[in-house]
């Protein structure tokens, strides 16, 4: 996967595209409303305006835009956070609606996310449910888990191409089954959606794997981190340089 891609798959942008313009509080009954726990920040949107949230720990700014409901995770560890939520009023121009002081915790990675977004509905998700009934142990559930996505889905290069020149993509657990063309960002999504599902808590992780930028996963089984790619672009652990993980 070309470097460019990174653009594409990371949620991270450089905050000084964005113009934030800080202002008083204000807000309409219902327009939005904003929960935060220890590991994430609920966002309910009832308008069609554009949004942006800007998460701040130990000098690092994440920026999220988007335009309906999410559930952005608190990935920069334990610790002290800012989140300041913004709505774009003009051009790429952004007022501040309202500023928020959180301790946050480690993330169990047992929970949809933004990223990670799936329910009982989705077809890979029903498919992990069914694999879960049967009576066999938990490391041929997730055998079985991984085998099931490398065979719905494809990969295609037309995705890599329509994602690259379209930044902001984020899967749709909800769309992606049976003959999905689909790009690593996909495959590592369903994933960690599938075992999530299932109770096995597990990361979507995205960084380098060389020169390429690439999206893969890490579950929790007995006590520890355990690394896996289902596209297994490289057999070279060394290669996989993790920037960000959800």
């Amino acid at each position: 996967m070309a470097a460019s891609f990174k653009k594409a798959l990371a949620v991270f942008v450089i905050a000084a595209l964005m113009v934030f313009i800080p202002c008083r509080v204000y807000g309409e009954e219902n327009e939005y409303s904003i929960m935060i726990d220890e590991c994430s920040v609920v966002i309910s949107i009832n308008t069609d305006d554009d949004y942006a949230l800007v998460i701040t720990k130990d000098g690092v700014d994440q920026v999220h835009k988007f335009s309906d409901d999410v559930v952005v995770p608190l990935t920069l560890g334990e610790g002290e956070y800012e989140i300041k939520f913004y709505r774009r009023y003009e051009g790429n121009q952004y007022e501040r609606l309202e500023t928020y002081s959180v301790h946050g915790e480690e993330n169990d990675y047992l929970a949809p996310n933004r990223y990670v977004d799936y329910d009982d509905t989705c077809p890979e998700i029903i498919k992990a449910l069914e694999i879960d009934q049967k009576d066999i142990s938990t490391e041929e559930k997730i055998e079985k888990i991984a085998k099931q996505i490398r065979f719905d889905f494809h990969y295609s290069y037309i995705k890599v191409y329509q994602v690259t020149r379209n930044p902001g993509y984020v899967p749709d657990l909800h769309e992606l089954g049976f003959l999905s063309g689909a790009i690593c960002y996909d495959y590592a999504s369903a994933f960690a959606g599938a075992l999530r599902s299932i109770g096995i808590p597990c990361r979507l992780c995205m960084g380098y794997v060389g020169k390429s930028y690439h999206a893969w996963n890490e579950y929790y089984l007995n006590g520890e981190w355990v690394f896996i790619d289902l596209l297994n672009v490289s057999k070279d652990m060394n290669r996989y340089q993790k920037e960000f993980q959800y």
